[in-house]
């Protein structure tokens, strides 16, 4: 967190959180959303500010119970999840395709890979679970084998997914070394990796 956030925090610690007025969605994006928007169950618009972004991603954390926020200085400001808690992006390596968060947070292990009944490929990383951006999934596709060694065709993977364990290992030498992929419905990923998608006063931590 920002130096001049954590201050704020010690200085005033008890103000009250913030629910509903700001979103992820499933491309990285941040969205505020105003009484409207919560009343009408919009998105939200876009922050286009960078420094504002950049503000948000920088305080950008989670609590005990797996709900994440925002801390806009001396307040907790919980995210609502169009998807996930953090979106990934792909970037040329050396090896092959690196990964890097939303917020900017590189990745350099993956301990858990899944992909849902909608084709969406999920990373448990060390910055917490993850969904790979749909524009950049076509390159980690690219990443699977099967058990035997030879790859699948990308057309037919969501049918196999989606009729019997898939046998597939997702190959990224910087951070993923045959790691098995699992079969999930996205209506459980939250349950499965422990986050939860749309806080409230009860899930504060």
């Amino acid at each position: 967190m920002d130096a001049e956030v954590l201050a704020a925090m010690a200085h005033w610690p008890n103000v009250p959180d913030c629910h509903g007025w700001l979103a992820l969605d499933r491309r990285g994006r941040w969205r505020m959303r105003d009484d409207a928007c919560q009343r009408q169950n919009q998105p939200g618009d876009l922050v286009r500010n960078a420094a504002l972004r950049g503000f948000i991603d920088r305080n950008y954390q989670r609590n005990a119970d797996g709900a994440w926020f925002f801390q806009n200085g001396p307040q907790r400001v919980y995210v609502l999840l169009e998807a996930a808690p953090l979106v990934l992006f792909t970037q040329p390596g050396a090896d092959g395709p690196a990964l890097i968060t939303h917020n900017g947070l590189a990745v350099t292990r993956i301990d858990a890979a899944a992909i849902d009944d909608g084709g969406s490929l999920w990373l448990v990383t060390e910055h917490g679970p993850a969904i790979v951006s749909d524009r950049d999934l076509a390159a980690l596709l690219d990443c699977l084998t099967r058990d035997d060694g030879s790859r699948p065709d990308p057309d037919e993977l969501l049918d196999r997914c989606n009729s019997a364990p898939t046998g597939l290992r997702l190959h990224l030498p910087a951070c993923a070394a045959g790691l098995p992929l699992d079969i999930i419905l996205a209506g459980d990923a939250g349950v499965k990796f422990g986050f939860i998608s749309a806080p409230c006063a009860k899930s504060e931590g």
